[in-house]
């Protein structure tokens, strides 16, 4: 017997339709609406800027990319194709379509104040590059993993962490971390598959010294990727 789904970076009609599946996340807010979040992840697959610095780990090429990530549109979004640049979806598919989804990208807010703060203290440019190679190559976030309800329980969101975890590896990142609304079993879910679970509320330090912060009602989980894929 073969196997039930298969996993693939996301196409863009995939992309067109992503946003939805957010509504499977309990408590999950959007700062965007979901049309402009498709759009923009469609954008950037039609314009080869989602996912170019992944899949590399030699500091001078991830640069590279992220440089002609920026350089593909206004200065005031650089940040945004930066993001969008160290950004992947992928896709369960079965005979009924996308059973599930997976997205792994930088933290950007987290980026965004550490930015802030450097431009208020007039950083030099070394020190801007050191911070943004340390919280946006280094670390990543997986900022949803959803399955359709009849696909639950048969490993699909297992093997969509795989396989973002794998790519983060290949990717110079040293530290994925997610959230989720306060839950035992989700918090067994993620320990089972190798991660650390804070308890509720509880902040979590991740690689360049930065702290995230949870809500009173999440909890916060994370994996050292390069210790675990070393190999």
């Amino acid at each position: 017997m073969g196997a039930e789904f298969t996993i693939s970076p996301a196409s863009a009609g995939d992309l067109a339709g992503f946003a939805s599946w957010y509504d499977l996340v309990e408590d999950l807010v959007l700062d965007e609406a979901a049309e402009v979040i498709n759009a923009r992840y469609v954008e950037a697959f039609d314009s080869g800027i989602l996912g170019c610095a992944l899949g590399i780990d030699d500091r001078k090429e991830v640069r590279a990319a992220l440089d002609r990530a920026a350089a593909a549109g206004p200065e005031q979004t650089a940040l945004i194709r930066h993001s969008l640049a160290r950004s992947a979806i992928f896709v369960a598919t079965d005979r009924e379509g996308v059973a599930g989804v997976a997205e792994l990208t930088p933290p950007i807010r987290a980026v965004e104040q550490i930015f802030r703060r450097l431009e208020q203290q007039r950083a030099s440019r070394e020190a801007i590059l050191d911070a943004q190679w340390k919280s946006m190559v280094q670390v990543s976030k997986l900022r949803l993993v959803a399955v359709r309800p009849d696909m639950r329980g048969r490993g699909v969101g297992s093997e969509l962490i795989e396989q973002a975890l794998q790519l983060a590896a290949a990717s110079g990142v040293k530290q994925v971390y997610g959230q989720f609304s306060a839950s035992p079993e989700l918090a067994r879910f993620y320990l089972e598959r190798g991660f650390t679970v804070r308890d509720v509320g509880v902040p979590i330090k991740v690689v360049g010294g930065n702290t995230i912060q949870s809500r009173a009602t999440e909890q916060l989980f994370y994996s050292m990727v390069r210790l675990r894929y070393r190999n």
